[in-house]
């Protein structure tokens, strides 16, 4: 599968999972077979990952957004 082809099965279930969120930011993950998304819905703020397996098939889950020790000093 393709970077391209990835990417656009991610943004379609993105869409499809969080139709309200307001601000997306896309990221591929250490390699080409991983790509998150940091997701705000109101007050919450959730990372969106869908990950290549080696058979070919797309998983995706989300997982709570995690401030770096920066990000919280600055808060």
């Amino acid at each position: 599968m393709s970077r391209d082809a990835l990417h656009c099965i991610h943004v379609e279930q993105l869409g499809l999972r969080y139709p309200d969120a307001w601000h997306v930011r896309y990221a591929w993950g250490v390699d080409h077979r991983r790509i998150e998304s940091k997701v705000s819905l109101g007050d919450e703020l959730l990372i969106f990952i869908s990950v290549l397996n080696p058979d070919g098939t797309v998983r995706h889950f989300a997982e709570p957004y995690k401030k770096s020790p920066r990000e919280r000093a600055l808060v």
